[in-house]
């Protein structure tokens, strides 16, 4: 029966992310930010720890996307903490991910590329050239660029170019051809400095 029990908690929990992201999708964000809470406790009673981890982390992305930045910050650090605890590398890869995103947005772009540095080193020893790879050297490429790193910004968005490509995700390879044209371009520009 506890097993039953724990089984209705984490299918409240899985059932209430859901909704969190329909809700945030309809640019309800305090809805989403109400029911990722509530699945929160769901999946902590149940004991689904991934699930705990993951709804923590998703509502860092929620609280970013409201402007609530430090809120985000707590939630990627929670979720951080959890995945490193338990070993799961794919989870600590996507938080950390999110996390580097949080932290170029916030203009700490060293940081930043700390976050984003290691969730490409995870996506690798886990065997991953997934679309999650490509944008998280997309980003890594843009943290880069945005220090005035060209080359080293160069250099990874022509990785996430490959990646794309080895996926097929033929609309992201657009963004990232952009990124290298724009690298490109200013690289010829300061070469003639």
């Amino acid at each position: 029966a506890a097993a039953e029990s724990a089984g209705d908690l984490n299918g409240q929990a899985a059932m209430l992310i859901g909704l969190a992201h329909a809700s945030h999708r309809l640019c309800r964000h305090e809805e989403a930010v109400g029911y990722l809470t509530c699945a929160i406790d769901k999946s902590l009673q149940g004991d689904w720890l991934e699930g705990h981890a993951c709804a923590i982390g998703n509502l860092g992305i929620f609280y970013d996307a409201m402007g609530r930045l430090d809120e985000a910050a707590g939630c990627y650090t929670r979720a951080i903490a959890l995945a490193r605890r338990h070993g799961w590398t794919m989870l600590l890869a996507g938080f950390l991910d999110s996390l580097g995103r949080h932290q170029h947005v916030a203009g700490n772009l060293a940081a930043a590329v700390d976050s984003l540095t290691e969730s490409v080193r995870l996506s690798e020893v886990l065997g991953e050239a997934s679309t999650g790879t490509a944008y998280t050297l997309e980003s890594l490429a843009g943290t880069y660029y945005a220090m005035g790193r060209l080359r080293d910004a160069l250099r990874l968005a022509e990785r996430a170019l490959d990646v794309c490509r080895h996926v097929g995700n033929r609309s992201h390879e657009i963004t990232v051809l952009s990124l290298i044209a724009t690298i490109r371009a200013d690289l010829g520009h300061s070469d003639q400095s």
